[in-house]
C-alpha cells in the first residue's frame, strides 16, 4: 500500500500501556530552523522560468499569532504575461486543512480554510484574509497554465516531475496526488481526475491578515537563506489565532497548508501545527509541535468535530 510522504511519520510511533509515543519525524513535517518550520521546494520545477518558481514555504507561531512566509521568483503582485486574461500571473490562495483528510474531501465536507493574500489574483473572494467553509476553483486556464496536475507532470517529457515537487512534505508526485485527490487518483492519475484547484471560489470571511516586512520577518527568526533560497521575493504575513476560536479546539491542531501559483506552474505544501491557547495553556516549543504534527493529521478531524459538538 502506498503511504503518502507526510503520513510516514505516523508509522514510526510506539504504543505502550495505552499511551502513544510519537517518534520524531525524519524527512517529514518540514525542517525546523530558528523556530520556523520550513518546506523547501524543488528549485527547477517552475514551468515558464524563474518568475513562476516557488522556492519555499515556512510557518511559525507566537502566543497569539500564526506566521506564514513564502519565497520564490513570483512577486506578491504577480508577473506580466500577455497570455493571461488580465496580463498578470501571480500567487493563488493558501489553503489550510486541519481535517486529517485529503484536500478534496476536506473541501467537499466544508472543512477547508483559505487565505487570500495576493490582492491581484483571480480569487473568487474580495477581501484579503482568512476564510472558512472554502470552496475552490481553477483559474490556471485563464492564466496560461496547467488546468490539471497530470498535464504539469507529463509536460516536456516529465521535466517538472522533480523530487520535493511540492516541498519537503509532498516530495513526490504520488504524494501530491494522494494528498490533494486521494489514493485512488494517486494510483491512476489522468487529466480528468487531477484538476488543479488554486484559488478560493467562495467562503465565509473570518478576519484579515497583517503583512510583515523583511525586517519584521528577520526579527521573528525567518531565515530562508539557510537553505540557499529567498534572495528574490519573500512574502510574509500573520493572522490572529483568535480567528479560530470556537472552530478549533484548545491545544495543538496539526494542519497541511498548500499553495499553487495562478498558472499552476509550481506549488508547495507544508505539514505543521498550531496551538490554540486555552486556560493555563502555553505554546509548546517548536520541536514538540513538529513531533506531534504527523500523528495529529490523522486525529485532528475527530478532535475538531468533538469540539464543535461540545
Amino acid at each position: 500500500m502506498f503511504i503518502p510522504h507526510f503520513f510516514k511519520g505516523l508509522f514510526r510511533t510506539t504504543v505502550a500501556l495505552g499511551a502513544i509515543a510519537i517518534a520524531a519525524p525524519q524527512a517529514s513535517a518540514g525542517v525546523l530552523h530558528n523556530g520556523w518550520n520550513y518546506s523547501i521546494d524543488a528549485l527547477n520545477d517552475g514551468s515558464g522560468g524563474y518568475g513562476y518558481e516557488i522556492e519555499g514555504l515556512a510557518t511559525t507561531e507566537t502566543a497569539d499569532s500564526i506566521y506564514f512566509a513564502l519565497t520564490g521568483g513570483t512577486p506578491l503582485t504577480g508577473v506580466y504575461n500577455d497570455r493571461a486574461q488580465d496580463d498578470n500571473v501571480g500567487w493563488g490562495d493558501l489553503f489550510l486543512n486541519f481535517s486529517g483528510n485529503t484536500a478534496r474531501k476536506a473541501t467537499n465536507q466544508g472543512d477547508m480554510f483559505g487565505i487570500r493574500f495576493a490582492g491581484t489574483n483571480d480569487s473568487g473572494v474580495n477581501k484579503l484574509g482568512l476564510y472558512s467553509n472554502v470552496k475552490t476553483k481553477n483559474v490556471a486556464g485563464k492564466n496560461a497554465g496547467y488546468k490539471n496536475l497530470n498535464h504539469y507532470y507529463t509536460a516536456e517529457s516529465g521535466k517538472y516531475d522533480q523530487y520535493n515537487t511540492m516541498g519537503t512534505d509532498l516530495a513526490t508526485k504520488e504524494d501530491a496526488y494522494a494528498y490533494l485527490y486521494g489514493q485512488n487518483v494517486a494510483n491512476n492519475p489522468t487529466d480528468k481526475n487531477t484538476k488543479t484547484r488554486n484559488v478560493i471560489k467562495k467562503g465565509d470571511f473570518l478576519g484579515g491578515i497583517d503583512f510583515l516586512s523583511d525586517s519584521e520577518l528577520g526579527t521573528a527568526g525567518l531565515d530562508f537563506g539557510n537553505f540557499g533560497v529567498g534572495n528574490a521575493n519573500t512574502i510574509g504575513f500573520k493572522l490572529s489565532k483568535s480567528l479560530f476560536n470556537d472552530i478549533l479546539p484548545d491545544g495543538i491542531s496539526p494542519f497541511m497548508a498548500h499553495v499553487f501559483l495562478e498558472c499552476a506552474n509550481d506549488a508547495v505544501a507544508i505539514a505543521s501545527s498550531v496551538t490554540i491557547p486555552g486556560e493555563s495553556k502555553d505554546v509548546p516549543e517548536p520541536t514538540t509541535l513538529l513531533g506531534l504534527g504527523l500523528f495529529g493529521l490523522v486525529v485532528a478531524g475527530q478532535r475538531r468535530k468533538s469540539a464543535l459538538k461540545a
